[in-house]
């Protein structure tokens, strides 16, 4: 009832600001140095959308998180970049399960782990070689199942499991970065020889060298590799490398229970350097990917039916790229319908699509600006979107309001306006990392830069979360070990993060659902008990879901707004048909509701939590034996006639006090405890032991009656009941049932008493 009371005046005293005029948001401002040498807004240098607009930036007062909101981060494994190279399986689950740690910590429902940073894998895999930065060595195994293990603890912890992959990076490294040199050179590989290799020859010498496995796919068929700017990456228009990728995704899938195939942004080559000639001038166009005719060939094999034309093969560049997007999607699909799975298929793309002034379709960001439809990249992401080819997408929206060549609120709205009308839900990707890495700029000198976002995605309908960029950006700064020269901009990202995480990041919420997915085979549960600070259910029907969500509602609240208002206090992993208990007693409210959600998070609708009370009863509390009488503690328990609404345990003190050598009553206490709660009923059964009787009449046996004569009325139904003999009230049907029980009837009365139920 308190929570009533202060929900009413919560309410009420919102109602009465809104009456006064308060404001429900505020027009937002460039965040610099101002005249008084301090950092903030400067109210005279508004924010607009875009370059041009005439629409200042609004951002909401408060930040009202829905019940459904996907909360993530990435932690990336290329270079060991977010987790450390491990290959002993427990150091590796307890490192995992600090990561879950710090996720949970933060009220994420979602994990995106990077499983296959350079064609290699973080599982045991058939095609794949063991990633390097898992065991040390590519191709080198473990003799654990990382892939395994990771997806039933983030099950466990109520997280959706994406798993991360990069389809066709071979080496991320610069073959002629000093690093990978010296490694050549200690096989016997000077820099000349290095310089003067062909592709092919240089994937031969990295095997050589270690780097490459055997078994790595690039290293069987060097023929599918191209170079761009020192770096390997498989070639987007080999068929060959598209069925590879599909047949990565298809393993996937097949063993282990993911819940999302999860690609970033890297397809073609993002622009180089600007390469210069041996005079030290700029090559024009060096920068771009093509420019050296690097793939020229696989477009004189394949792609025949395009304009021979800078805007022809870039057509069929994109085109590579939708077919690699549509056979994972081919894989994905054809697993879910033969196995009843709903995995995701994501893709967090760059966050320019393309430029308005060159697409009508595109956002208002300057030419200037990098984007990935043409000239770099070519993943058609508007179009992948549009077609229903995506289940979600998770644009990297990594700039500030305030930044001209890619302001967050014009990209944010561009992509919310993508996505409108498709089945494609919208995550946000957020750019943490540059408060330290762009503590230049001021934009990212402001610690409510992201809240602020996340407080704007609130106006765009289709938003439906958001990740973090990335994991180690989200944990705070030492700011004692930092670099002095680095210590503000760090002192600026921990205050963000205590920003996000007592606001936007303060609740728990659920996973979005992805309707197209389900099999709609899970239904909601049959019933909920509550006893004292536990909930106690049985799963009677259910085998395909994921888990249940446990929410915390105000006495008088339905079902439905309690699921929509109330609190999530807890997510359950399902487990099968079986017995569940969770504890209230951390999250005291008036009632309790219990959904059950599939693999598509689909939710059914919720049960209301019954409160539970052991009740058990004994039919005979007195009983009466005769002396020496031989009774055994069960014979004892089988003669009380317990009934109980659950299964029990017995306790009773019969061994002890029960003497049947003496005559007298003997109280005899009998406890009953139920299995599902605990909760114990007590009992006190009265035992009279009485003297044997040595003398019983035996009674003589009954003369038959005679037979009486049927009737003989005909209009009597010649089916009626048989007529009841006299003094026996047995029926008759053969006279030799009379007989029958007058012989039972003697040996009743014959038979001695030796114990009886008063």
């Amino acid at each position: 009832m308190k929570k009533t009371l202060v929900l009413f005046l919560a309410l009420f005293l919102g109602l009465s600001t809104y009456q006064v005029g308060a404001s429900t948001s505020e027009p937002l401002y460039k965040y610099k140095k101002l005249a008084d040498e301090t950092m903030g807004y400067d109210k005279t240098d508004p924010v607009m959308y875009y370059n041009g607009s005439t629409e200042q930036i609004e951002i909401p007062v408060a930040y009202n998180q829905e019940q459904t909101q996907f909360k993530s981060s990435w932690i990336g494994t290329i270079f060991n970049l977010h987790f450390p190279q491990i290959s002993d399986e427990t150091a590796f689950q307890e490192m995992y399960e600090s990561r879950l740690d710090d996720f949970e910590s933060w009220n994420m429902n979602a994990m995106i782990f990077q499983v296959r940073p350079l064609l290699d894998a973080f599982y045991p895999s058939e095609i794949n070689p063991t990633s390097e930065f898992l065991s040390g060595k590519q191709g080198q195994d473990v003799d654990f199942d990382p892939l395994a293990y990771m997806v039933d603890a983030t099950h466990e912890r109520g997280m959706e499991y994406h798993a991360w992959f990069n389809p066709y990076r071979v080496t991320n490294s610069d073959i002629m970065s000093a690093g990978v040199l010296a490694k050549l050179s200690a096989v016997g590989y000077s820099k000349e020889d290095v310089t003067a290799m062909s592709t092919g020859e240089r994937v031969a010498a990295l095997n050589k060298a270690g780097i490459l496995a055997d078994t790595n796919f690039p290293v069987k068929n060097p023929e599918y590799v191209l170079e761009f700017q020192g770096k390997l990456f498989l070639n987007p228009g080999e068929p060959d490398v598209i069925n590879h990728v599909g047949d990565t995704i298809h393993e996937v899938v097949t063993n282990y229970d993911v819940d999302a195939i999860h690609f970033d942004d890297y397809f073609y080559p993002y622009k180089g350097a600007v390469l210069k000639d041996e005079n030290g001038v700029d090559i024009p166009n060096s920068e771009i990917f093509g420019s050296k005719n690097e793939d020229r060939a696989t477009f004189e094999k394949y792609g025949k039916d395009y304009k021979d034309s800078p805007e022809g093969i870039e057509s069929w560049r994109r085109d590579n790229v939708t077919k690699l997007i549509d056979k994972v999607n081919d894989v994905i699909g054809t697993h879910n319908n033969k196995t009843e799975s709903s995995v995701q298929f994501g893709i967090s793309p760059f966050g320019i699509w393309e430029h308005k002034s060159i697409d009508d379709r595109g956002s208002n960001t300057p030419q200037g600006s990098s984007k990935s439809y043409s000239q770099t990249i070519f993943a058609d992401t508007y179009q992948w979107v549009k077609d229903g080819k995506l289940d979600y997408v998770a644009p990297q929206i990594y700039w500030a309001f305030g930044a001209g060549a890619a302001p967050y609120g014009e990209l944010a709205r561009w992509w919310d306006q993508v996505v409108e009308g498709t089945q494609t839900k919208l995550y946000i990707g957020h750019a943490n990392y540059k408060h330290v890495n762009n503590s230049w700029d001021s934009d990212w000198k402001n610690p409510e830069e992201i809240n602020n976002q996340m407080k704007f995605n609130q106006t765009l309908s289709n938003v439906a979360g958001s990740a973090l960029y990335g994991y180690s950006d989200i944990m705070p700064s030492d700011l004692d070990t930092v670099d002095p020269a680095k210590r503000g901009a760090h002192a600026i990202k921990n205050e963000s993060l205590e920003i996000l995480r007592n606001d936007s990041f303060a609740k728990v919420s659920l996973s979005p659902s992805h309707p197209q997915l389900s099999h709609g085979n899970v239904v909601p549960l049959d019933g909920i008990e509550l006893k004292d600070t536990t909930l106690l259910w049985t799963e009677t029907n259910n085998t395909n879901a994921r888990m249940y969500v446990v929410y915390g509602g105000d006495e008088g609240q339905s079902v439905d707004d309690i699921m929509q208002t109330g609190t999530i206090i807890g997510k359950v992993n399902f487990a099968g048909k079986q017995d569940y208990v969770f504890d209230v007693s951390d999250a005291p409210y008036d009632t309790y509701v219990v959904s059950v959600v599939d693999k598509a998070y689909v939710q059914t609708n919720g049960k209301m939590a019954e409160t539970f009370v052991f009740d058990a009863t004994l039919q005979n509390l007195a009983l009466e034996i005769e002396k020496d009488t031989t009774l055994t503690k069960q014979e004892f328990l089988d003669l009380l006639q317990i009934q109980a609404n659950d299964t029990y345990q017995v306790a009773t003190n019969f061994d002890e006090v029960f003497d049947a050598s003496k005559l007298g009553t003997v109280q005899i206490s009998v406890t009953l405890t139920s299995d599902r709660t605990g909760e114990s009923v007590p009992f006190s059964v009265s035992l009279n032991i009485v003297k044997a009787d040595t003398n019983p009449e035996v009674k003589p046996e009954p003369e038959p009656e005679p037979e009486p004569k049927p009737e003989t009325n005909p209009d009597k139904d010649n089916n009626e009941s048989p007529t009841t003999l006299p003094a026996t009230g047995v029926q008759e049907n053969y006279l030799g049932y009379s007989i029958l029980v007058a012989g039972f009837v003697l040996v009743i009365f014959g038979k001695r008493h030796h114990y009886k139920a008063k």
